[in-house]
């Protein structure tokens, strides 16, 4: 994932799930990008592994920074997709017990 790609990408999952989606497949919609960036975290992690393998001492540090930052982004996009779909589930809960 690049830097500003995936910075993008996952401040827009963010927006969409703080919107809110309205149908079961707005929800598969968000799944599906949380998957996706969820390989490109995967795949971003091991290419900054391999650097980290002959990287110096504050090299080293720097990657690790990135990682944690990487994935202190990646925990906060889950977190709002989590809470949108637990909504989501409300509401259908919810418009279901009225009828």
């Amino acid at each position: 994932m690049g830097t500003a790609q995936g910075a993008e990408s996952s401040t827009a999952a963010r927006e969409r799930a703080k919107k809110g989606a309205t149908t079961a497949a707005d929800l598969k919609k968000l799944l599906d990008e949380a998957g996706k960036q969820r390989d490109a975290l995967i795949a971003d992690y091991e290419a900054l592994r391999k650097e980290l393998v002959a990287a110096t001492e504050e090299q080293k540090q720097a990657i690790r920074q990135k990682m944690e930052e990487r994935k202190k982004a990646f925990e906060e996009m889950t977190i709002a997709l989590h809470k949108q779909i637990r909504d989501e589930q409300r509401k259908q809960r919810a418009g279901a017990a009225k009828r």
